[in-house]
């Protein structure tokens, strides 16, 4: 309302803006990461089960909506990856790590106010060192599949066989992460996932919509064209 409207700790949640405010408080100490405005998710958790709420059922809101949302983001960064990268190249040649931005209302209930294209790795607190050391270490971790499917393996037969043996890896050796490609939760969204994948819609971006040559493409035509893709997220 008018009373509040410049109230910027009020309405804005960024951690840069919110630690200068009187009210902040700072967490110093790890074994104590239920205290002060920056928690461990498990901190959080812990204190939604002792009131009551359903803890599972809102991870499984949160991972639906991630993953409605990167299949919406999956054609643009497949357009700014093979504007990047040669084709003949095979294997993953970068990873990117977003920043979902995750707002409870008072029912528990997840929403999305934006997603963090470059999200801080910026250490401040003891939280911040645990949290984002595993987070690094681990999407490293990741990475390193290409390099033991060629020690592993010569070569593999289908892309079936490549899919497998990369899905048993990350299994193996991630435990902070949580899988959300393939769904095992029966998302019909996903059985279209690999719509996006199509050389058609990648040639649309590249030819039809206004691809720049860095990958980019204007905003407005952007919008344009997933306003038409609609239809087949319904």
């Amino acid at each position: 309302n008018p009373s509040n409207l410049r109230e910027t700790f009020m309405h804005l949640t960024n951690y840069s803006l919110n630690k200068y405010s009187e009210d902040f408080v700072a967490n110093t100490d790890l074994e104590h990461a239920d205290e002060g405005n920056k928690r461990t998710i498990s901190s959080v958790e812990s204190i939604l089960i002792q009131a009551g709420y359903d803890v599972q059922d809102l991870w499984r809101k949160c991972r639906d909506l991630i993953r409605k949302t990167l299949v919406v983001l999956q054609p643009y960064m497949l357009v700014d990856y093979m504007s990047t990268f040669p084709r003949e190249k095979s294997g993953a040649q970068c990873f990117h790590i977003f920043g979902f931005d995750i707002l409870l209302d008072s029912d528990v209930n997840p929403h999305l106010p934006e997603v963090n294209h470059s999200p801080s790795l910026t250490c401040d607190s003891p939280v911040d060192e645990y949290i984002k050391e595993w987070v690094i270490t681990e999407s490293l971790l990741l990475t390193a599949f290409d390099w033991v499917k060629e020690r592993k393996i010569a070569s593999l037969a289908t892309p079936e066989e490549v899919q497998a043996l990369r899905i048993e890896y990350e299994n193996n050796n991630t435990s902070g992460f949580v899988r959300l490609f393939p769904s095992v939760e029966g998302d019909d969204v996903m059985r279209r996932i690999g719509f996006f994948n199509d050389e058609r819609l990648v040639h649309t971006f590249v030819r039809g919509c206004g691809v720049r040559s860095r990958g980019e493409i204007s905003q407005m035509r952007f919008s344009k064209l997933l306003r038409s893709l609609a239809p087949l997220l319904m």
